[in-house]
């Protein structure tokens, strides 16, 4: 793939207004969440959270971007939600980067993660999911977000 090309916007025309682009934009972003989050939801593995984060962080930009576009209430709603979702996914990131370290620092001192730890750690990883999942569910089921599908 060029490298021009994996930055294309499908359903963009080069003479749309800055109006007209929000939606193209806006649901050429969301699509690639929507598919990182079934992808996460398969396999819930560092790869694809890492991935997941990556497609909304750009998603939650293009919004920004286009704030001045929506009313206020609706763009602080999806907004937020998307905030909200971001912050549920560095949690479970940031479980998954302790543990790495935590792995790291036990092996260069030639010795196991006591299973306590890895127990808790996997305790923890478990409750973000359950979070994630309810919090993907609630982005995925939002009306506004879906109208930028349409």
């Amino acid at each position: 793939m060029s490298y021009r090309k994996k930055f294309r916007v499908t359903d963009l025309r080069r003479s749309d207004s800055f109006a007209e682009s929000q939606g193209p934009v806006l649901a050429h972003y969301l699509k690639r969440v929507l598919k990182q989050a079934k992808k996460f939801q398969k396999a819930g593995s560092s790869e694809r959270l890492h991935s997941l984060r990556i497609a909304l962080r750009r998603f939650r930009y293009a919004l920004e971007l286009y704030a001045t576009e929506f009313k206020p209430k609706k763009f602080k709603a999806m907004y937020e939600l998307a905030i909200r979702l971001q912050n549920t996914l560095g949690d479970r990131r940031d479980i998954d980067v302790m543990h790495e370290r935590l792995l790291s620092l036990y092996r260069n001192g030639e010795a196991e993660l006591p299973a306590l730890i890895s127990a808790d750690i996997e305790q923890s990883k478990a409750l973000v999911n359950t979070q994630i999942g309810q919090t993907l569910a609630e982005f995925t089921r939002n009306q506004q977000l879906r109208k930028l599908l349409d």
